[in-house]
């Protein structure tokens, strides 16, 4: 099912169905969070989701380098955020309050639709106190879709055994 998962959001992709690729890509953590801790009942969907995608997407977000603790970064709570916004909300954004880690609170998230250049970038000024302020983040719809397709389907073909949960009939 993750594989055909991935090649819908791919078909969408390819076909300007932005959002459409977005909600499904953004369910992906949320299939293999259950997979890698199937112990964690409902209650912790969130914590399951958060914890899988900070250990293989998230944890190559973290900024690095020169005033790197100022940069907003796709933690696990943001993109859940992300995830819980757009399928609960119909709205591509995040909730700043549902966000706890201080440098990833945000003034703004704008989500760009650029299939030439993959980029996420964070962003911040500083006031004249030297503090960080109007920070936010622009996160490439494309870039975002690819991370999270990819870990999923690397993280299904190493562990199908995990899956054993999808039970469905899907007929044509």
């Amino acid at each position: 099912m993750v594989d055909r998962i991935v090649k819908e959001i791919n078909i969408c992709l390819e076909n300007d169905c932005y959002i459409s690729a977005l909600g499904m890509a953004l369910t992906l953590p949320d299939i293999c969070g259950k997979a890698k801790y199937p112990q964690w009942k409902k209650q912790n969907v969130g914590l399951r989701y958060k914890k899988w995608y900070d250990e293989y997407i998230g944890f190559r977000e973290i900024p690095s380098g020169p005033h790197s603790e100022d940069f907003s970064y796709l933690s696990g709570e943001v993109v859940y955020s992300l995830r819980n916004c757009l399928l609960h909300q119909g709205t591509p954004n995040i909730d700043n309050n549902k966000i706890t880690e201080k440098r990833c609170k945000m003034d703004y998230f704008i989500l760009v639709i650029n299939n030439d250049e993959h980029i996420t970038s964070s962003e911040f000024a500083l006031n004249h106190d030297g503090a960080r302020s109007d920070c936010g983040m622009k996160v490439d719809l494309y870039s975002l879709c690819g991370k999270l397709t990819r870990a999923a389907s690397d993280y299904y073909h190493s562990n199908k055994e995990l899956f054993d949960f999808f039970q469905y009939q899907l007929i044509q």
